[in-house]
């Protein structure tokens, strides 16, 4: 990058760790390089003028980084282990942000940042002379239009290709696709086993099978330390297992299979059960998983070790609140693993999904609260098919259409929508009256019913409030 232009201040000759990159491309949220030990990525707020510079390292090295670009003036106005600022003259201030505490070079005319963490992200504003921050940050890359149409497109293709959700809450809304995009725009560089299972859980959940193919290998690549820990290894055997239930590949988990039996067996023998409250989940999504490549033994032990042991609890909830929300929707930087966990848990949480891909069995528990209404999921995927979810309402109906609009084989659905009601007075299934078995669920009812998605169907359900 030689060349940006912040507001009125422009850098030049902008040279970070990675030299003749030999993979370059437009991502969702900016432009991304890779090179020897680095992957560099551009991201550009489209809704704050700001840009911000990021760097991973790929691979294990402690060799120091360096970043350098030049600029107009070297008189620093503040400088702090984490911040920069350069007076510019009548063209304002040049504000460098760290995320972590670096070493600042300046020199006549140029800036060197200098670090030896694993990773940087720098945020490069500049304030105009006399103006406030933040409302004058003004921020923008030459050429910056193109990158961003191209960013755009990408986004565009993300969502066509994906779980989207369009409900009355549009920070959720831009929230999921910030979070997918964030997800598919990272690169694959292993960190720790919880973190690296949640990225493989948030790209299943949200559509992309070979990105969570790419982390799923880079888990079980990595095994040796799970087997001397119950957590690591509960967060493999999980992603292993749902990458199953999710893809249907068959195939790739018999791959696996070694090492996900040596993960369950050690999870069973030891004390996670009752220390590890996901580790339960872990091991019957195991167990689901061995019976479709005939370890019906195995399958069939595991379930019997975790039948008193503990009680199952779900790792990946606990993600809509209107902070985490609005972070986001809004952060360029936002960690890969908090956008994965999203993700999963809009697909897990919100709609319920429990996908059995080899036996083209979906289970959809839904969970739309009606401050959500009228609300559409597109681009849910299972294996070879896609799903469509629309709900829309009032306080005396509600009305579900579910309809499988990919996929050779029609899926049997299990759907279980949660209604806010204080009674059911009917339910109709394709404009039928249907005698169906609610029950009631906190402060509503379930509604569950069994159909096969060979063509688009519909529940209402009249019930009452108050």
């Amino acid at each position: 990058m030689s060349r940006v232009r912040l507001g009125e201040v422009v850098l030049t000759d902008f040279v970070g760790p990675v030299r003749n990159a030999q993979q370059i491309r437009v991502g969702p949220l900016g432009l991304e390089r890779h090179a020897g030990t680095w992957s560099e990525i551009i991201r550009i707020a489209h809704d704050r003028p700001m840009i911000t510079m990021s760097w991973v390292r790929t691979r294990n090295d402690d060799t120091p980084a360096i970043a350098r670009f030049a600029t107009a003036s070297d008189d620093v106005v503040a400088c702090t282990p984490s911040r920069l600022e350069l007076s510019c003259g009548e063209r304002g201030v040049l504000i460098v942000q760290a995320d972590s505490p670096v070493v600042w070079h300046v020199q006549a005319g140029s800036v060197a940042v200098e670090w030896t963490g694993a990773t940087l992200c720098l945020t490069l504003a500049s304030v105009g002379a006399g103006r406030a921050l933040p409302p004058a940050i003004e921020a923008a890359l030459r050429d910056a239009r193109t990158i961003e149409r191209a960013a755009s497109a990408a986004l565009e293709r993300l969502a066509a290709a994906g779980l989207v959700i369009e409900s009355r809450a549009e920070v959720l809304d831009r929230a999921l696709l910030r979070a997918r995009a964030i997800l598919a725009f990272a690169p694959v560089a292993p960190k720790s086993q919880r973190d690296d299972a949640r990225c493989a859980l948030g790209a299943l959940a949200g559509g992309d099978t070979a990105l969570a193919g790419a982390w799923l290998r880079a888990l079980l690549d990595n095994a040796a330390v799970p087997m001397q820990d119950m957590e690591a290894a509960s967060w493999c055997t999980l992603a292993a297992a749902r990458h199953l239930a999710w893809t249907g590949d068959v195939a790739a988990f018999a791959a696996a299979w070694p090492v996900v039996n040596t993960l369950v067996d050690g999870i069973v023998a030891s004390d996670a059960l009752q220390r590890i409250p996901f580790a339960l989940v872990a091991v019957r999504a195991a167990a689901l998983a061995a019976e479709s490549i005939g370890q019906r033994e195995r399958a069939t032990f595991w379930r019997t070790a975790g039948v008193t042991k503990s009680k199952a609890v779900e790792p990946l909830g606990g993600s809509m609140d209107p902070g985490r929300l609005r972070e986001l929707s809004t952060n360029p930087s936002a960690d890969p693993a908090e956008a994965g966990h999203f993700v999963a848990s809009v697909a897990g949480g919100l709609l319920g999904a429990e996908p059995d891909a080899t036996r083209h069995r979906l289970r959809l528990r839904l969970r739309v609260p009606d401050g959500l209404l009228p609300f559409r999921a597109t681009g849910l995927r299972m294996g070879e098919a896609a799903f469509r979810a629309e709900l829309e309402g009032d306080p005396d109906q509600l009305r579900l259409e579910i309809e499988q609009i990919e996929g050779p084989v029609p899926v049997t659905l299990i759907l279980e929508p949660w209604v806010r009601a204080t009674a059911i007075r009917a339910i109709l299934v394709d404009g039928r009256p249907a005698e169906l078995e609610p029950h009631p669920e906190e402060d509503g009812w379930v509604v569950p019913v069994q159909l096969t998605l060979d063509h688009a169907r519909r529940m209402d359900i009249e019930r009452e409030n108050g």
